[in-house]
């Protein structure tokens, strides 16, 4: 009896020791996480970046093309003619350096016959659009990137209402339903160069003939001058001296514009001097280019276009990295257009260019 009695107390503090065993490992395994602080790690550490971005002259410029569509002859049209209603050119700085500079050039109408340009000819194909286009830095004022206009005088030499002097190169600018003429008499080296050049006061239009009288006999004003205190009829015009100038264009405007000599004043168009231009003649007269964005050509002639800004963008305002800015865009179609699509046997182009320093 002692025996078993021995073996039973051991069994029941054997049983005993397994119970309370359970019962802690139970109690233990249902303490909540937030018990386990032995466990938890709390440390960080960290990665410097370096990076260094190299200097680059970037710009996207949008919409890539222009569409005006059903345009009548003698209209000015702005976005709400556009197919996809832009009114604007976006041009946005994608590189890493301030651009200082932008400004444009464009092609120009091709030579006709003789090389009188496209008008008179009927042919669609040789009226560039882009001598159309006019750009406004602030949507006040627009001007033409660089009109190029040919004399009339090569594609007609009978009697004309206008006077003009005796074997003197003459046309006119056009300015949608506006235009002005103008003459260039020969200078002493008996070519336009150094030339005298005049032009109309008062604009051609369907209802009215304007300046009747650019010859050697008009009333003269020079070409700059304040003519608001002058009593203008149709036989007042502006006359200036041409400069001439040796001209090499270094961009892309020499599919237009080649090197060589030209005649150059500041020319100020129609009866206040909010509308100047830069004007150039070829040395030979075979063309007048009216110059106000196209920076190459006013910077080259700088001391004779003094006052002429031509930049969207300069050094005063710089655009940043990232930066955006635009430029107004119209489309002023003279009179004596061909219906149908214009300028396939012409470049179609404006150029945007871009200057920026480190």
């Amino acid at each position: 009896m002692g025996f078993e009695r021995k073996t039973a107390m051991k069994r029941m503090i054997s049983a005993t020791i397994f119970v309370s065993f359970v019962i802690v490992l139970v109690s233990f395994l249902s303490l909540p996480p937030a018990s386990y602080t032995a466990l938890q790690y709390n440390n960080t550490d960290y990665i410097t970046i370096n990076v260094t971005v190299a200097p680059k002259i970037m710009v996207d410029i949008n919409p890539s093309n222009l569409t005006w569509t059903n345009v009548y002859p003698g209209t000015a049209v702005d976005g709400s003619n556009e197919t996809n209603g832009y009114d604007r050119i976006w041009i946005e700085n994608a590189g890493s350096v301030n651009i200082t500079k932008i400004w444009f050039a464009n092609s120009a109408d091709l030579p006709g016959p003789l090389g009188a340009g496209p008008f008179g000819t009927g042919n669609t194909s040789l009226y560039d659009p882009a001598n159309m286009v006019v750009i406004s830095k602030d949507g006040t004022r627009y001007f033409f990137i660089n009109r190029k206009e040919y004399p009339d005088s090569k594609r007609y030499t009978g009697t004309f209402y206008i006077k003009f002097d005796s074997g003197a190169t003459w046309g006119r600018f056009r300015n949608a339903s506006y235009e002005y003429f103008w003459e260039i008499v020969n200078g002493t080296s008996g070519n336009c160069s150094d030339g005298t050049f005049r032009i109309g006061i008062l604009p051609h239009t369907l209802e009215s003939t304007g300046t009747l009288d650019v010859s050697s006999t008009c009333t003269a004003q020079p070409l700059s001058a304040d003519l608001s205190t002058v009593s203008i009829d149709s036989t007042t015009c502006r006359e200036g001296q041409l400069t001439p100038i040796s001209l090499t264009v270094n961009n892309a405007s020499t599919i237009s514009i080649p090197n060589g000599v030209y005649g150059v004043a500041k020319v100020a168009i129609g009866q206040d001097n909010s509308t100047v231009y830069c004007v150039f003649v070829k040395d030979d007269c075979s063309f007048a280019v009216f110059t106000r964005w196209n920076a190459d050509l006013i910077e080259a002639a700088s001391a004779y276009c003094t006052g002429i800004n031509p930049y969207i963008v300069d050094s005063s305002n710089p655009l940043p990295p990232g930066g955006i800015t635009d430029a107004r865009v119209m489309l002023y179609v003279p009179y004596g257009v061909p219906y149908g699509e214009l300028g396939s046997a012409t470049e179609r182009k404006v150029i945007v260019y871009a200057y920026g320093t480190e």
